[in-house]
């Protein structure tokens, strides 16, 4: 887990970052997705080399509700 202010700093002149959301925060409440959402595309947006993704993958028991969370957070703020 990298902060994301230095992976912007550090790699994304070199390459395209995914991530910007912990998969067990999908676990989680409405808001934690929200923030967490907002903060990724605070930071590593602006580079326009970032694609918002659970960091480490979608698990068989990852709730759905939260990836729907995940995507409403990115409309309502993205």
């Amino acid at each position: 887990h990298l902060p994301l202010d230095w992976a912007r700093d550090h790699l994304t002149e070199r390459m395209c970052l995914v991530g910007g959301c912990n998969a067990l925060t999908l676990a989680s409440s409405r808001a934690a997705i929200f923030q967490e959402v907002h903060h990724a595309i605070e930071v590593l947006g602006p580079t326009r080399r970032f694609i918002l993704h659970p960091l480490d993958a979608i698990f068989p028991d990852t709730p759905w509700e939260g990836m729907e969370t995940l995507l409403q957070a990115w409309k309502e703020l993205g």
